[in-house]
Order: structure tokens, then sequence, then C-alpha cells
């Protein structure tokens, strides 16, 4: 009863790899509120964003078949395109988030993020799919949003890091593993 008031629970910026900001996202989940402190890139001025990650669905229509296992996930922010060479699935789903002209990242982008990539996670778990190889470039407060979509209900999720041009390890996200 002491904590009827919109407290802010955790604040969260990072210089940490993107899978490990997603697998922070999937730790939170819903235990707690997360406000996140980033940078304005275009004047370097730090600015704090406080999302509320509303459940409304998007009603964002999907076509996979069946019988796909093994899907590939692109959540991505950056106007550069990601890298999709020799991933470990034939079928890939890209999540585009570019912000334009270095926009600022606000409470709707990151709401929308979050309602977009839970309803392709239920969507993949209605599937039948097994696992879902996903690859973020994004900020952290984007990494974080997409494990916190993550629901431990859904398919298997291994999250990689892509760093000089390719993708050197995953981690296991329900796991907390790390795999070379």
């Amino acid at each position: 009863r002491q904590r009827q008031m919109c407290i802010r629970d955790r604040y969260y910026t990072g210089c940490v790899s993107v899978p490990l900001s997603v697998y922070d996202g999937y730790m939170a989940s819903d235990k707690s509120n997360v406000s996140f402190l980033e940078n304005n890139k275009l004047n370097n001025e730090k600015y704090l964003i406080v999302p509320d990650f509303k459940l409304v669905s998007l009603g964002v229509k999907r076509d996979i078949e069946d019988s796909i296992e093994d899907i590939n996930v692109f959540v991505y922010g950056y106007s550069k395109e990601p890298c999709l060479d020799k991933l470990p699935c034939r079928k890939s789903i890209v999540l585009d988030y570019k912000l334009e002209n270095e926009e600022l990242v606000t409470n709707e982008y990151l709401n929308r993020v979050y309602q977009e990539c839970i309803e392709l996670f239920d969507y993949l778990d209605f599937k039948n799919v097994k696992n879902i190889h996903l690859y973020v470039a994004a900020r952290q407060s984007v990494a974080f949003t997409v494990g916190k979509a993550i629901q431990k209900h859904h398919p298997k999720v291994y999250c990689y890091e892509y760093k000089n041009g390719q993708y050197t390890w995953k981690i296991d996200i329900k796991e907390g593993k790390i795999i070379k």
C-alpha cells in the first residue's frame, strides 16, 4: 500500500553488448518499472524516457507456413541495413524501427517496439516455431524492450552478438547461457 504512487524501480542505461541488454529486459519482464537514460546524438545531451508499456494489439498480420521450426528475427533501429549473410535459418522477418535523422527515442516508439515484438513472438508460438534466432541492431533501450517482450511461453530465443562484421556468440535468453 505504501507504493501506490508510480515510482520507478530501475533506471537503465548502457554500454553492454546488445544480447545482454535483451537478456536484462527478459529478466526484468513485468517485475519492475524501468526508465531509460538515452543520449541525444545530435547534441550529446542525456534525456530520460519513462515508458508505460501498454499492451494494446496493433493487429500486424504475418504469414508463416506451419512447418518452420527455426526463424531469424531482425530488429533494427539504425539507418544501416542488417547483415543477412550466413544465418542459421532460411526464413527471416525484419522489424524496422529506423530513427530518421537521429530522432529521439520516445515512449511511443518503445511502446511500438514492445507491442510488435510481443505480438510476433505470440504468433510464432502459435505457429509452433521452436527457436527464434534474434538479431538486434538498435539502442540499448530498444534491445531491453525487445527482451521485455519475450515471455516464458514463447519459443526458445537465441540473441546474437555482431562484432567486426560477424556474429561471434549468442545467448540463450531463457537459460541465461552464453554459447560460443
